[in-house]
């Protein structure tokens, strides 16, 4: 059995991790209807491992960022429903029949999100690991890796911001709610987050700077909206 959802997986030089998240794509079930990996200019073997996989589609792009990677894939998909993977995270099991299952109890829905529960990468020696906060239990998963969205949803928010370096989503979310995404969040995990010593907010300097650039953004929409019924 195959669904009608259509996978994102950005990369960027994420070959030691990225088999595992393939793999955890590939093994739910039903099966997604196809798996795009976009190779967002990686120097590693990044490309080399997506297309060891029978059934996945690999593209290689300039390095353009996160948000537009994202973006290539979304307008490359072909299913009713997208869900995107971090290069470095892993599905659970269960993770699109469960979240296909509350779209077909509520077909007003436009997002399903996941709890989310994460996990030090178990290569790390005990100093590095030990540097890394890693909550005890699951938690709701308002990450991109976590939720299944409605494409028609996807189109009417609009595409990622691709000028910034982190935050892409939560901007994109900010957008959703603000024009009234309607949205759920499941009791279960789906979502398996990696932490390691690369994770992106972690080595990214620019990090904070975009992360106030999103608020900044979403606080002037509010002023904007305001404004305008005033």
């Amino acid at each position: 059995m195959t669904a009608d959802v259509s996978v994102v997986i950005p990369v960027y030089n994420g070959a030691r991790y990225l088999a595992d998240a393939i793999e955890s794509v590939l093994g739910q079930r039903p099966r997604p209807r196809e798996v795009l990996v976009v190779d967002d200019g990686s120097t590693d073997a990044s490309a080399r491992v997506a297309e060891r996989f029978a059934g996945v589609r690999c593209l290689r792009e300039r390095h353009r960022g996160l948000g537009a990677a994202h973006n290539r894939g979304v307008a490359l998909a072909s299913g009713e429903l997208v869900a995107f993977l971090d290069q470095d995270d892993v599905w659970q099991p269960r993770k699109l029949e469960r979240q296909l299952t509350a779209y077909a109890r509520d077909d007003r829905l436009e997002v399903v999100f996941g709890h989310v529960r994460q996990f030090v990468s178990p290569e790390l020696d005990a100093r590095s690991a030990g540097r890394l906060v890693c909550p005890p239990r699951a938690e709701p998963g308002y990450l991109i890796g976590a939720a299944l969205f409605r494409r028609e949803a996807l189109a009417h928010v609009g595409p990622f911001r691709e000028d910034l370096v982190t935050g892409n989503f939560i901007d994109w979310m900010a957008r959703a709610r603000d024009r009234g995404l309607r949205e759920a969040m499941l009791p279960d995990v789906v979502l398996r987050r990696r932490l390691h010593t690369a994770n992106y907010g972690r080595v990214r300097r620019d990090a904070r700077r975009d992360y106030a650039r999103v608020l900044k953004a979403a606080l002037d929409r509010r002023r904007g909206t305001v404004a305008h019924s005033g």
